[in-house]
């Protein structure tokens, strides 16, 4: 019995060797999961607040486009009214595509007329 004995203190020896390695890689493999995660989580937190920055200057930048296209469709309007007090100036609006708008037609009232004689 005793060979029997030593016998199996020997397997659970091994065993108890082959647990504690596996259970050394599975740890390792754990710390590995987690770092590749943080990690993970560090590149897109940085992604997004690079993002942010330019989702931000872009809005400034259209924001100021805007503005600025307003102003260049005032000063296309001031272009085109100058074009019709001015006609000399309609071949330079014509040139560019830009066409005066004519002025109203404005009609005079018919005179009175004059009282029928008898």
């Amino acid at each position: 019995m005793s060979s029997e004995s030593f016998a199996s203190s020997d397997e659970s020896q091994d065993i108890r060797q082959e647990l504690e390695s596996l259970n050394a890689g599975f740890r390792i493999l754990l710390f590995s999961g987690l770092l590749v995660t943080a990690s993970l989580c560090a590149f897109v937190y940085r992604q997004v607040s690079i993002q942010g920055r330019q989702i931000a200057a872009q809005s400034l930048a259209l924001r100021q486009m805007g503005e600025e296209r307003a102003k260049i469709g005032e000063a296309l309007a001031q272009l085109k009214a100058f074009g019709v007090r001015s006609p000399d100036y309609a071949p330079v609006l014509a040139k560019y595509g830009l066409k005066p708008e004519p002025l109203p037609a404005t009609t005079n009232p018919p005179a009175a007329s004059a009282p029928k004689k008898p």
